[in-house]
């Protein structure tokens, strides 16, 4: 194979071939001093930027509050409506007392970390908040389970 020649006029030399070194930009021995006032500039910026951002995520507002104790109330609600459920369906069926028991556990735990997680995502402070409204609905699980319990027995009694 022939290399490829360049047609140029005989008084036009080709480009001689460039170095690395040659192609690399030249840096400026030190920093303008315009250089160093953007950049002070942009950290200013940043800073307060930042500043203001973490103090809006410290303050809770009424609204934001209303709507978390909102969340948790459905969550205890839903809870309730699974524990009721799953236990008259399993008094209804008269399965083993034991499976009950082990049922509404499962749940009540799983009603528990359900309104701790959404109490920790919503604010801090209504962490205490949802301590109470799992005893709540432990109580109001338990009573619904004897309540369902005396139906159920009632209605065994006549037949």
């Amino acid at each position: 194979m022939m290399p490829l020649r360049l047609n140029l006029p005989p008084n036009v030399q080709p480009p001689k071939r460039s170095t690395h070194i040659d192609i690399l930009p030249q840096m400026p021995s030190e920093p303008q001093l315009d250089d160093i006032k953007y950049a002070r500039e942009l950290k200013d910026e940043y800073l307060k930027t930042h500043k203001q951002m973490n103090w809006k995520k410290l303050q809770n507002t009424e609204e934001e509050v209303a709507i978390n104790t909102g969340i948790i109330f459905v969550a205890d609600i839903f809870v309730i409506v699974a524990v009721v459920i799953i236990v008259s369906v399993v008094i209804i069926i008269d399965a083993v007392i034991i499976a009950a028991v082990i049922i509404i556990a499962v749940v009540v735990i799983t009603a528990a970390v359900v309104v701790v997680v959404v109490a920790d995502i919503a604010v801090t402070g209504l962490a205490a908040i949802a301590t109470v409204f799992i005893i709540i609905v432990i109580i109001i699980a338990i009573f619904v389970v004897l309540i369902i319990n005396i139906i159920c027995d009632s209605f065994r009694g006549h037949n």
